[in-house]
């Protein structure tokens, strides 16, 4: 890592996430199941297959990383309404990630649907919550499905960029009760969805700051993973360029210091000239080294 790189890191001890949260009490509809896994590596109806949001797999050669490996699921950006789990970025990712021997896994999530173009035309359906509930249920249903997927079901990471980054911070903070449907998806409820650490490229920790406009007024507060800020979250790591004219550098700066206000465990990493929106190899700096000492340390 360069030495003009600015990183910042609090330390604290980080709770492991255990497999299985209080059980679901209300009663519910019977909501069709995810398909189960005949070959990993494919790309995996994990919401049912009613659904047109998909997850595709980047798996460890298993003779090189035999047993169960760490997970890791990559949530990419896109303002909310825009974006796929097979854009560049997220393959850049996902590939790096599995020639490390960690299973990435990319996911498609609900986004906004506006009449016309993305944030100028008229919104016609909200996201949320149910994006958030979808990348719940992504970790969740690697914990179901860890055999088939030769995943440890107690070291899962999430990773996401920019308003996947926001996602990704609210799935490592926010409460079970949030994130669980009321109607959870066959074979899910009573789950975990905890990860062991999140990683944030130019992600948002508060819509009072940036992104609000795209979630319901009532909601901004609830869906601000800065409420959730506490000394028993997992490990953060914060990736952000200096040069960002879209999610500004100060917010990055803000969720550092919040995190540190609530005695949780973080690292903050500027890229030096990056603006928004880059993968683990940006031409300003290589942060693949960074993201895998990250990983290799709370992954254990």
């Amino acid at each position: 890592m360069s030495t003009s790189t600015n990183r910042r890191v609090n330390k604290t001890r980080a709770v492991a996430p255990g497999l299985i949260f209080a059980l679901l009490t209300s009663v519910c509809l019977t909501v069709h199941a995810a398909s189960p896994v005949r070959e990993p590596g494919e790309t995996i109806s994990y919401l049912g297959k009613d659904r047109a949001e998909k997850m595709d797999a980047y798996l460890p050669d298993k003779t090189r990383h035999p047993g169960l490996r760490p997970a890791v699921v990559v949530i990419h950006g896109g303002g909310w309404a825009i974006g796929t789990k097979s854009g560049t970025r997220e393959k850049d990712v996902c590939s790096t990630l599995a020639r490390a021997g960690y299973a990435a896994f990319s996911i498609d999530y609900t986004l906004l649907h506006y009449e016309g173009k993305p944030w100028e035309s008229r919104l016609i359906k909200q996201a949320w919550p149910e994006n958030l509930h979808d990348c719940s249920d992504a970790i969740m249903y690697l914990r179901k499905n860890y055999k088939s997927l030769s995943v440890d079901p107690e070291r899962i990471a999430v990773l996401g960029g920019s308003a996947g980054g926001h996602l990704a911070l609210l799935v490592a903070f926010a409460p079970e009760s949030l994130k669980q449907r009321e109607c959870p998806l066959d074979g899910l409820a009573g789950v975990s969805s905890a990860v062991s650490c999140v990683i944030s490229l130019y992600g948002i920790h508060d819509l009072r700051q940036f992104g609000g406009a795209y979630f319901p007024r009532d909601s901004i507060g609830q869906a601000s993973p800065v409420t959730y800020f506490s000394k028993s979250g997992p490990p953060t790591l914060i990736i952000h360029g200096d040069r960002d004219t879209v999610v500004k550098p100060s917010v990055a700066t803000d969720m550092a210091e919040k995190l540190k206000a609530a005695g949780a465990a973080h690292e903050l990493l500027w890229v030096s000239g990056a603006g928004h929106s880059f993968d683990l190899h940006p031409p300003e700096m290589n942060v693949e080294p960074v993201v895998l000492d990250f990983l290799k340390r709370h992954l254990k």
